[in-house]
């Protein structure tokens, strides 16, 4: 879900910028570290993927893109190392772009877009996940699962509604389509919803889980929106990374609710794991981990279900669906 080496929290030699949040990029209005000029550390993609190796020479491992992942560059160029060292096979998909491709896992299509490129509606992102999604043949791979870096749906301070200008672009498309569940990570923390369309419970809607605590330098999240003293502040600009706003007034008039969302189920500002088994082709079992447990135990598990009759999912996609 991105995020993979923080290259860019450290000055091109190597020393790690004294604060590494909210960091700028030159020429844009917003704070950037004093004293000095905004670089990455390449050689920390060559560390992150000597201590990766031992995992990905023996599983497959498939990637997204986050906000750390995008080191400007000064032709303009964003996302530079990330194509040149973790290029997707995103052709074999009909995407003529690495940031956004598909695959067939077993009996799931996954499909991997960003949330750092255009999204509206005549994007070319947004068309080919369109076109994506609609000729996906339920019958060959009934369960239907989108991946992008920032989540649309947590009830943490960090990030609270910063991704909801793509929520209200892209939202329709992955409930017109029956998605299944949506994966996401940017918030240093975890958080299971029940099934959810427009900030509302809908048994049609995804489950939206935030992943975004494998670990990382810059800590955990750890308060919620809800907790007294802990909604920030109506945002007039987003950060350099994502500076469009959709503020939106949901919880009686007000920025942030007072309690724990009814869409949120779980939440925990721990480090931890997951793992997905598919047990059938409308069940599913989710499992989340604490990375702190001595034991195997199971901090959070769910039994997912899909609905497709009730939902009046295509079984052969929408592409395929008879008139």
């Amino acid at each position: 879900m991105g995020d993979l080496t923080y290259a860019d929290n450290y000055e091109s030699n190597g020393t790690l910028y004294s604060s590494n949040f909210n960091i700028s990029y030159p020429g844009e209005n917003v704070w950037v570290p004093f004293y000095v000029d905004h670089g990455t550390f390449q050689p920390r993609w060559d560390t992150w993927g000597r201590l990766a190796e031992p995992v990905t020479s023996s599983v497959p491992f498939l990637f997204t893109v986050g906000n750390h992942e995008m080191e400007p560059q000064s032709d303009g160029r964003k996302f530079v190392s990330y194509r040149a060292r973790l290029p997707p096979n995103h052709e074999a998909s009909g995407s003529d772009d690495k940031l956004w491709y598909s695959v067939n896992v077993g009996p799931a299509h996954i499909a991997f877009i960003t949330s750092y490129a255009d999204y509206d509606e005549d994007s070319a992102q947004y068309q080919w996940l369109a076109a994506d999604l609609a000729s996906v043949n339920r019958t060959e791979t009934p369960w239907l699962i989108v991946t992008f870096h920032a989540p649309w749906y947590t009830s943490y301070s960090a990030h609270w509604q910063e991704a909801n200008c793509q929520r209200l672009a892209m939202e329709p498309l992955l409930y017109e389509n029956g998605v299944d569940l949506v994966f996401n990570g940017h918030v240093h923390a975890y958080e299971r919803t029940f099934p959810v369309y427009n900030n509302t419970l809908d048994e049609c809607g995804p489950v939206h889980l935030t992943l975004g605590d494998g670990g990382n330098i810059e800590d955990l999240a750890a308060t919620f929106v809800d907790y007294p003293g802990y909604c920030p502040s109506v945002p007039q600009r987003g950060p350099t990374y994502q500076p469009d706003v959709c503020n939106q007034l949901l919880y009686d008039g007000e920025y942030c609710p007072t309690s724990q969302p009814e869409w949120s189920a779980f939440r925990e500002p721990s480090f931890g794991h997951s793992m997905l088994e598919f047990l059938d082709d409308t069940h599913a079992r989710f499992a989340w981990y604490r990375n702190q447990d001595a034991d195997t135990s199971v901090a959070d598990e769910v039994i997912l279900v899909r609905n497709p009759e009730n939902c009046g999912i295509p079984v052969e996609g929408l592409n395929n669906k008879a008139d």
